[in-house]
């Protein structure tokens, strides 16, 4: 019999935001459209609930890819620091949805709260952009930080990579890409509750009952990712990398209620294995992105001060 259950402070904060938001709407067939209706609804409110950081700003830069597009980068700095290092942030969705407007105050409370400036990246989108195209965005936001490291008075040796989610999935396999082609350097990943492996497709039945992401929808996003190719590359999705030695220290993190939890426990362990310095840390009774639907509860605020310190280390 299992003893899963919601934390406390976690169900009576997500009881009031259903309360706020209605149900989430259950399809009668899970789609890279229909989580994104759903999405429409749930990200602007998750990116209020964050704390406000009057402080905080951003610059818009521009990247040229080969094609001619042009690539957004959005340059978060708090007022009065000094950079020093920086981090490059990937946001969540799937790798099917979101964007740097409705993470906007996510992104402005890492950089009020630790300090560190960050450069988010407006990646293309699965399925309209399969693999690698956010890759390449991401891989392209990296070598931009540091061409111009020196005018934003970042050194070159601390610059990091994070992503939550489908965006640590991007963030795993930016740092995967730079080891292997020998790219400027990256000093740390910061995985929050990362999308790592494409073969998490089978409900557990004992953590059913208690998931926000489902595997249904994980199902769906790596498929509109991949092209539903039954072995994709390592760059699309990490977990599939033959070794992960040489990679940067890592911070990672779950919910235990999540379903990426035993992927990410694996991931921990196998960068232990491989001798990179990994600080790992599981939340009891809470699902996929618990800090974002509740906020101010005690383990949100833990999660959040510590994925704040890790970033006031680089």
């Amino acid at each position: 019999m299992s003893s899963f259950g919601y934390d406390p402070e976690f169900l009576v904060a997500m009881t009031a935001l259903i309360e706020t938001i209605g149900v989430p709407e259950i399809p009668d067939a899970v789609s890279v459209e229909s989580l994104r209706r759903q999405a429409e609804k749930d990200l602007p409110l998750f990116g209020e609930l964050a704390e406000p950081q009057p402080h905080v700003s951003f610059e818009r830069h521009v990247c040229r890819r080969d094609d001619g597009s042009e690539l957004e980068l959005r340059w978060y700095t708090a007022r009065d620091s000094a950079p020093g290092s920086a981090a490059v942030f990937v946001h969540g969705g799937g790798m099917v949805l979101g964007d740097l407007d409705v993470y906007d105050r996510i992104v402005a409370q890492y950089v009020g709260r630790s300090g560190v400036p960050l450069l988010a990246v407006e990646y293309r989108l699965a399925p309209e952009h399969p693999y690698p195209a956010a890759l390449d965005d991401c891989s392209m936001a990296v070598a931009w930080l540091h061409d111009h490291a020196a005018e934003l008075g970042v050194d070159p040796m601390r610059i990091a990579i994070m992503g939550d989610s489908g965006g640590g999935a991007i963030a795993a396999a930016t740092a995967l890409v730079t080891r292997d082609r020998e790219l400027p350097p990256l000093c740390a990943q910061l995985l929050i509750y990362p999308m790592l492996d494409d073969r998490t497709r089978t409900p557990d039945p004992v953590l059913a009952p208690w998931v926000g992401w489902t595997w249904e929808n994980s199902v769906v996003a790596w498929d509109a990712v991949t092209g539903g190719v039954s072995e994709p590359s390592e760059y699309a999705a990490p977990a599939r990398a033959n070794s992960l030695a040489g990679l940067p220290r890592t911070y990672i993190d779950t919910g235990e209620l999540d379903v990426f939890r035993a992927e990410i426990l694996i991931y921990a362990s196998r960068l232990t294995a491989a001798g990179v310095s990994t600080e790992l840390h599981m939340y009891p009774g809470v699902p996929h992105a618990f800090e974002l639907v509740a906020p101010k509860t005690s383990v949100a605020r833990k999660a959040l001060q510590l994925r704040f310190d890790f970033l006031r280390t680089l």
